[in-house]
């Protein structure tokens, strides 16, 4: 199941990138909404990154301490699997951040694909790209990047060169835990945002060219894989509520914030982006589909008058 979903995932991304490389054009693809989606999978797979050196440094340190919800020992062809699907996720949204900040400040205009023929009954040349902020999006990248990911690769290194033997590693451990929390608990207002974003980009667009560089077929295909991606994290981590650590829980929301920080935090984040990527769908289809409807009846018109233009006076 889980090669399969990684091979899903991936798929979900293909049409994408292939619509891009047709059109050389993002238009339609908002780049707050790319940025955001991006960060959040930065996030999500730093944090398995520092699940990994919380691993390796307890292991290696010979000190009866919980991982954490990983397997018992780390190696296992279900923990790297884990880890390989979040670094595609990560991957793939951040190969489409940059096609967006390649092409979004191109001054050429785009030539017209055969979509944007039947849609427009006289195509004309398709507007300026959209200018982007490009040195914005750079400096909020590289600022998510240094302050969580790049400490948790550090922290992993560390973990793999000298075990945890000193009560100032625990600290930095427990520091870095904190913070990435801190992340971690601000991904699904991100992805809301990034909704918000999306969502006004294509309510904007006055014609099928202003959404020629957004793919539909990815938006139904991320709102199924990324549900079943989702759901599929429930199996996929182990989840040990009732570890002697956690003897002091008695209540209820105790065990479901406990769930929270173990699983939920790659539950949560992916049946959120399923939901916006599906609703994004349908928006889209809304916002295009009835041009090329009204196009379709006044093509069907202007053939018809040309039909009884050249058919024959004398039958």
């Amino acid at each position: 199941m889980d090669s399969a979903l990684i091979y899903l995932t991936w798929t979900a991304y293909v049409p994408q990138f292939a619509l891009i490389k047709e059109n050389r054009s993002v238009a339609g693809l908002s780049s707050a909404y790319v940025l955001l989606v991006d960060l959040v999978n930065m996030e999500l797979f730093s944090k398995m990154l520092l699940w990994l050196a919380s691993s390796i440094g307890h292991r290696s340190s010979g000190l009866d301490v919980p991982p954490g919800p990983l397997e018992a020992d780390w190696g296992s062809l279900g923990d790297w699997l884990n880890l390989l699907q979040l670094a595609l996720q990560w991957g793939l949204s951040d190969h489409l951040l940059r096609l967006v900040l390649r092409y979004a400040n191109a001054d050429d205009r785009l030539p017209i694909n055969k979509v944007q023929e039947r849609l427009v009954p006289h195509p004309s040349p398709p507007p300026p790209q959209p200018q982007v902020k490009t040195r914005t999006i750079r400096t909020v990248w590289w600022l998510f990047f240094v302050f969580t990911l790049l400490l948790n690769i550090l922290e992993l290194v560390s973990a793999i060169i000298a075990p945890f033997r000193s009560i100032g590693d625990y600290i930095v451990l427990g520091f870095l835990m904190f913070w990435q929390d801190l992340f971690i608990f601000a991904t699904p207002f991100m992805l809301l945002a990034a909704y918000i974003t999306q969502s006004r980009r294509i309510k904007r667009s006055t014609s099928a060219t202003d959404l020629s560089g957004l793919s539909v077929d990815t938006l139904r295909l991320q709102g199924i894989v990324f549900a079943l991606l989702g759901l599929s994290w429930v199996l996929r981590i182990r989840v040990d509520l009732w570890h002697k650590w956690y003897d002091f829980i008695q209540e209820k929301p105790a065990l479901v914030l406990v769930w929270c920080f173990q699983v939920g935090w790659l539950v949560i984040p992916g049946m959120i982006f399923a939901a916006v990527s599906a609703y994004l769908s349908l928006l889209y289809k809304r916002r295009v589909f009835p041009g090329s409807e009204a196009v379709a009846q006044q093509d069907d018109g202007q053939q018809d008058e040309v039909g009884a233009e050249t058919a024959p006076l004398i039958r």
